[in-house]
């Protein structure tokens, strides 16, 4: 029992950031097989920055097929920067892309990660 596989993106590069539209800075494939699906335990961070002077907000989320958000974060920000971290349990009951996602309305993102643990099972307290 524990984690049987483990499946990480990447990407340092940086990406500009406008007018709230979503840019993508991790993608990772999971398949789902059985009757229940496969469990997994989801983990992102990426570097958020607005340089747009005035607080703004940024949103970083976890999305699947469909566009179906799995989690997000959001924040207001300053001239400055945040780091920000997302976590969720995810069955696959089929073929799911899982992307990283993040937008603001004026500024950048960077060192996105986005890592998929495959577990037996998720109990939920």
């Amino acid at each position: 029992m524990g984690a049987e596989r483990a499946v990480v993106s990447r990407m340092a590069s940086l990406q500009l950031l406008t007018k709230f539209n979503d840019k993508t800075f991790a993608k990772v494939e999971l398949h789902g097989e059985g009757d229940g699906g496969e469990h997994w335990i989801l983990m992102a961070t990426i570097t958020l920055h607005s340089t747009d002077g005035d607080p703004q907000p940024v949103t970083a989320r976890l999305v699947h097929d469909n566009n179906v958000v799995i989690v997000d974060s959001r924040a207001v920000i300053n001239d400055g920067s945040i780091c920000l971290h997302l976590q969720a349990p995810f069955t696959a009951r089929h073929r799911e892309v899982v992307t990283l996602e993040a937008n603001t309305y004026d500024g950048f993102g960077h060192h996105g990660s986005l890592i998929a643990l495959k577990v037996d099972q998720i109990d939920y307290q």
